[in-house]
């Protein structure tokens, strides 16, 4: 029976003989938080949110006096259990107050402590609501950082995923392989991944969208989506055990 774990906060499927049982964690992404939210089937990981200390927003976090990047723990679970029953809590965030060229940083670190190896995916969910006039001004890309340096895929827009007032699915990010324990040697059972969010400016969407419907009309329209509290959807992270 397929398992599944999910972590609500801001889908492709895999399809393979290979696969007993799967995963599926989502984030609402942005400044604020309250709890973390999982569902729970024999898994055995950890996944942590953290959101970087970014002064000028310019998608380089500020150091400490050891010259490391600065990130503070906004979520954390734990989700070891042998039991087919589910728990559920919660994970919303919000960004506020967003200006055009600012960009937010997030890092999610996974740990899988199963012995199985896993697949790890990231989507973001579909969604229908007023929010989304806010949405398109935004891109987002995501990287994996491997021995302290991040190599960042493609930015994808919003407003490309969006169609008659309904946001379609996005996945970002798929096929990252993390080890097992029975199979790891040192930390190569923990990932971690960085994700950011960009206001983007109004030359650069006009550039970027392919739909006309999704463009902003004019300069007066884009700059009326500036300052603005924007929800996003929820971003799914996907755990599949091979």
């Amino acid at each position: 029976m397929k398992n599944k774990l999910i972590i609500s906060a801001a889908a492709l499927a895999v399809s393979s003989l290979f696969i007993v049982g799967f995963v599926f964690a989502w984030f609402r992404v942005g400044d604020n938080i309250n709890e973390l939210s999982f569902q729970i089937a024999r898994i055995n990981s950890e996944i942590t949110l953290y959101k970087a200390e970014d002064c000028n927003f310019n998608g380089f976090p500020d150091l400490d006096i050891n010259d490391d990047y600065i990130f503070n723990e906004i979520g954390y679970r734990y989700a070891n259990t042998s039991e087919e029953e589910t728990t559920e809590d919660l994970l919303k965030m919000q960004i506020n107050n967003m200006m055009p060229t600012q960009i937010y940083t997030y890092k999610i670190a996974v740990n899988n402590k199963s012995e199985a190896n896993n697949v790890i995916r990231f989507v973001f969910a579909e969604e229908e609501s007023s929010n989304l006039e806010y949405l398109k001004i935004l891109s987002v890309k995501i990287g994996e950082t491997i021995d302290g340096i991040t190599v960042f895929g493609n930015k994808f827009y919003f407003a490309n995923n969006m169609n008659n007032n309904e946001f379609s699915e996005m996945t970002i990010m798929n096929n990252i392989e993390i080890l097992g324990s029975a199979y790891a040697t040192e930390n190569d059972n923990q990932k971690e991944f960085l994700l950011q969010l960009e206001f983007e400016t109004y030359q650069n969407l006009s550039e970027a969208v392919e739909n006309e419907n999704n463009k902003f009309s004019s300069q007066e329209s884009y700059e009326n989506a500036q300052d603005k509290s924007i929800t996003l959807p929820l971003l799914r992270v996907y755990l599949e055990i091979l």
